[in-house]
């Protein structure tokens, strides 16, 4: 079990593919700044706040692609590496809203809520 409180992150200024990020991370660090596999998480932000990269359990998952979906930014490909290898590629074709009937399909039975404090709002 892995354990860790909120001074475990920490932030430093990276680049990735030549373009600036920032990188929150959390775990061992290597001499160049490489993160321990299955110890270490990392995510990687751009300059508009998108999240470009994340590293966790020895993945990198690469987002690209970037189109604008009612006002949020969705990665239209995601890479997943392992070892600096190409294990899986999602391409996103199309992006749409979603029939409201079908929320009740995506409830897990056993993980309903229940208010357990009176300021918590969802």
């Amino acid at each position: 079990m892995i354990t860790m409180t909120e001074s475990d992150w920490r932030i430093r200024r990276d680049t990735l593919d030549g373009a600036k990020t920032i990188r929150v991370f959390r775990g061992p660090e290597g001499p160049n700044g490489e993160l321990e596999a299955g110890k270490s998480q990392g995510y990687w932000f751009d300059d508009a706040g998108d999240l470009v990269k994340s590293y966790t359990s020895g993945f990198e998952i690469r987002l690209t692609a970037e189109a604008d979906y009612d006002g949020v930014h969705v990665a239209r490909r995601v890479e997943v590496l392992k070892d600096g290898k190409l294990g899986m590629r999602v391409s996103v074709k199309d992006i749409g809203s979603t029939d409201p009937a079908a929320a009740k399909d995506f409830k897990l039975k056993g993980h309903e809520w229940e208010r357990a404090f009176t300021s918590e709002v969802r």
